[in-house]
């Protein structure tokens, strides 16, 4: 994989489900007491996006070498056609776990609970501007060596 890439999972009427976002950048740090920003730009037919339409919140997961596995069901499929979370668990071997209500995969590097502040309208996506709302506890990460 070429690092970083990020997973984002979802929750609405038509079901829970995570795909992989392309499009994802930190757009402020914390400071003076101000949760971190981020846009994560979503494709505006996909089931995700729905959800995230519908709910104003994701989960965003930084996912590492040993993710590439799952970026073809995640990234190249949708949650409409198939049960991702399922498949995550029964063919991937993935332990499914739970921040307020949306899953995450407990083999992520790093996860954090966005809450959308904004929309922009982007073409064939849409970008989301999210504040960051909780972690998902420390995760530790190191960057690999080239």
């Amino acid at each position: 994989l070429n690092l970083p890439v990020y997973s984002i999972s979802s929750s609405g009427g038509a079901g829970k489900t995570m795909n992989i976002a392309t499009y994802v950048s930190t757009a402020s740090l914390p400071r003076e007491g101000l949760p971190p920003m981020y846009t994560v730009a979503l494709f505006k037919t996909s089931l995700s996006y729905e959800n995230v339409k519908e709910s104003n919140r994701m989960l965003l997961q930084l996912l590492g070498d040993g993710h590439a596995r799952v970026v073809e069901l995640l990234g190249k499929s949708s949650g409409r056609d198939r049960d991702k979370l399922g498949e995550l668990r029964s063919e991937h071997g993935e332990e499914l776990l739970d921040l307020n209500g949306l899953p995450y995969m407990g083999s992520s590097l790093g996860v954090c609970e966005l809450a959308v502040t904004q929309w922009v309208d982007a073409g064939d996506h849409e970008v989301a501007l999210c504040r960051v709302e909780a972690t998902a506890g420390e995760k530790e990460w190191r960057p690999r060596r080239v």
